[in-house]
Order: structure tokens, then C-alpha cells, then sequence
């Protein structure tokens, strides 16, 4: 008798991250997981982001012990890919394969959403390297704000805190003599002995988005020990608060209550940011019922491709 396989993937600028399924009596079962590196095409290029992400859909494979076979159904949740034509191109890659019998491409935050909640309505907030808010209100209505890449958007994201960060440190080697605990703390990090060793450090990457924001866990270790860590910190919440807000008011929240998913690592790793940020959204008189906090946007992924099949 064939076996039935349905995955779900998620690709983003870190990582990227395959959940297996099988279908065994009508229900879906788990039986293997992989992960590979970035698979966000902005950041890595669509070609190599689509070979990590069929080398990752073999490895989950390999770990259930089975031999790879097309997919019933396939959900591929890829962040950087969020226009139509990207997502076309995704499942003609797909097709091309042979991949998935069926397949789906959405944006990582229906994602997120899924893995919060059944029904797929409410809010997601993402905040890690990038930042965006995608929210739905019913199957045919959705929106969002911001995720429009780190060159002049990602708000309130760890490139973006990080950012901010070490211009205050250049600062502070420089005739603008900046205070600031983020110096030693940033340098001492990365084993630099003074701000200007950070040109090399930065410029000679060769991946300097990611980099960069890797530094967003020391600002966060000198809040409320430094003015500058705090001031950067306070002002990401507000932005990543403001993102929510536009998204809840263009979907009619502001009346009632919603379900608000939380995902990226600032946000799952960082409980400090989280409620900062609920606490500027109470000033803004926004009220999330719930506050989820997706680890694994992956089973968000498998729950779309189960529920397509």
C-alpha cells in the first residue's frame, strides 16, 4: 500500500525547517523533522534558497527512515517570498520536482497564525532579523504592515535594534565621546578592542544583515543598565506596537478582542520585549485576548497542508 506524506516549510532568513507528516487512518502523524540553513531568497538568492529547501525536505525524509516519495500535499512558507509572482514561482519549482501532488505557498505570518490558532484569524507579529504584522479577519480578508526589507523598513527587528546600537558605539570612539555600557558589551562580544575595529568587522561580511542583527541580545542584557540599551529597546517596542495597531484597525479589531501570535526569535526569546510591547498596545487601547508565543512556525506550515488535503 502507497504512503501518504504531507510537510510543511518554513524558510527564513536563519534557518530553514521541514515537519513530515503521514497519513495513518485519516489522521495525520509526525514522523520526521530537518533543519537547514537560510532559506529566505532575499537574503540567500532564490536558488539557493529553493536547493536548501529541497535538501531539507530529503533530510526529514532520511530522519523518518523512509525514502523520499512526492508529497500529498505541501505547504512552503517562505519569508522574502510574499508577492504572487514569487509564490508562483515557488510552486512551479515545486511541480517541476516533484515535490508535492498538491502544494500551497503563503506568507511566513499565515503561518505563524496557523500555529496559534484553528481558525486562522486574528493578528501575527514577527520581530527577528526582520519585522512585519499580518493579520486575517475571515478567509477572504487579510492585510499588513511593514516587512518591507532592512535597507528602510523591519522596524523594531534585530537588525534594526542592533542598528541603532552600534551607531552609538561608533559614536562613542569618535569626538562625539557617546557613554555608553553597549561599548564594552558589544566589543568585548566580538573580541574587537576598540569601535573602529567594527568597520572590518561589518563591511567584510559576508552576510552583514544577519550579523548585525545577532547583536540585538546584548542590548536587550543592558536594559535597564544603560539609558542608551533602554531607549533603543522602548522605541522597537512602540514600532513593532504601531504595526499591530494598523493592522488590527484595517481589520475592524479595535472593537473587540483578537488573538495576537508572536514569533521570531525577539520575541520568543525575549519576554521583556513581548511585554513591553502589549503594554504599549494597552496605551494604544488595542486588547489581544490571547497572547500566543509560536516557537515553531513549521507546525503552523503542516497544519495548512494538512487541512488543503
Amino acid at each position: 500500500m502507497n504512503r501518504k506524506f504531507v510537510y510543511g516549510v518554513d524558510a527564513g532568513g536563519t534557518k530553514t525547517k521541514v515537519i513530515l507528516g503521514e497519513v495513518v487512518d485519516r489522521k495525520l502523524v509526525r514522523i520526521g523533522e530537518a533543519t537547514g540553513a537560510a532559506g529566505n531568497p532575499r537574503s540567500v538568492g532564490f536558488d539557493k534558497a529553493l536547493d536548501t529547501i529541497r535538501e531539507t525536505i530529503r533530510e526529514a525524509y532520511r530522519c523518518a527512515g523512509v525514502e523520499f516519495a512526492s508529497a500529498e500535499s505541501a505547504c512552503f512558507s517562505v519569508a522574502g517570498a510574499g508577492r504572487s509572482e514569487e509564490r508562483q514561482q515557488i510552486l512551479h519549482w515545486c511541480s517541476t520536482k516533484g515535490l508535492s501532488h498538491r502544494s500551497i505557498a503563503v506568507g511566513d505570518a499565515e503561518c505563524v497564525m496557523a500555529a496559534a490558532s484553528g481558525s486562522g484569524i486574528g493578528v501575527a507579529l514577527i520581530a527577528g532579523t526582520g519585522s512585519m504584522a499580518w493579520g486575517r479577519s475571515s478567509p477572504e480578508v487579510s492585510t499588513r504592515a511593514g516587512g518591507c526589507g532592512y535597507l528602510f523598513d523591519d522596524e523594531g527587528s534585530g537588525y534594526w535594534i542592533s542598528t541603532l546600537a552600534l551607531r552609538f558605539v561608533c559614536g562613542s570612539g569618535d569626538a562625539r565621546k557617546t557613554t555608553t555600557s553597549l561599548t564594552e558589551a558589544i566589543l568585548g562580544h566580538l573580541k574587537l578592542a576598540k569601535p573602529q575595529d567594527l568597520i572590518a568587522w561589518c563591511y567584510e561580511s559576508s552576510d552583514t544583515r544577519r550579523q548585525i542583527a545577532s547583536l540585538a541580545p546584548i542590548v536587550f542584557d543592558e536594559y535597564g543598565r544603560d539609558h542608551i540599551a533602554g531607549t533603543i529597546v522602548n522605541a522597537g517596542a512602540a514600532k513593532l506596537a504601531e504595526l499591530v495597531d494598523a493592522v488590527a484597525l484595517e481589520l475592524s479589531f479595535d472593537d473587540k478582542e483578537f488573538t495576537l501570535a508572536c514569533a521570531g526569535s525577539l520575541l520568543t526569546k525575549q519576554p521583556l520585549y513581548r511585554n513591553l510591547i502589549e503594554t504599549e498596545l494597552k496605551r494604544k487601547k488595542m486588547r489581544p485576548r490571547e497572547i500566543y508565543c509560536v516557537e515553531d512556525p513549521a507546525v503552523g506550515a503542516l497544519n495548512i497542508a494538512w487541512s488543503h488535503l
